[in-house]
């Protein structure tokens, strides 16, 4: 293994004998030329939009990321989804599936009720909508 101490030594004792001096720069910035003062340079520039648009479209289709709505089909039959819902009865479960439906402005399908009905307790039933 190198042994850095003498690398590190030499190179501290070479900074430290170069004389500081201010530096002499002009502190004004300096302006970007026009880049479409060309045809070339708009066209660079146009260029390099669309190749980042693309390969950001690109990237998201890779990862299946989705940053927009899909534009739905009127003609496409809909879909059936569902939304649980936590009720004391089947009664009660209608009611607040039929206030959902309404509220979503869909159509409600049907109330799907729990496996084993306990009557009087809280149970999850499912609301289905078109």
């Amino acid at each position: 293994m190198t042994n850095f101490k003498p690398i590190a030594l030499a190179t501290l004792i070479a900074m430290l004998s170069f004389p500081s001096t201010p530096a002499k720069a002009n502190p004004a910035l300096v302006a970007a030329p026009a880049i479409c003062a060309t045809g070339v340079g708009c066209i660079l520039v146009g260029t390099v939009v669309v190749a980042g648009v693309a390969y950001y479209v690109w990237q998201n289709s890779q990862t299946g990321e989705e940053y927009h709505m899909p534009i739905e089909d009127p003609e496409e039959e809909a879909e059936e989804w569902d939304e649980p819902i936590i009720a004391r009865d089947p009664e009660e479960a209608a009611r607040e599936c039929q206030a959902r439906a309404t509220h979503y402005g869909v159509r409600l399908s049907r109330v799907q009720e729990p496996s084993r009905l306990r009557r009087g307790q809280n149970q999850q039933y499912r609301c289905w909508f078109i």
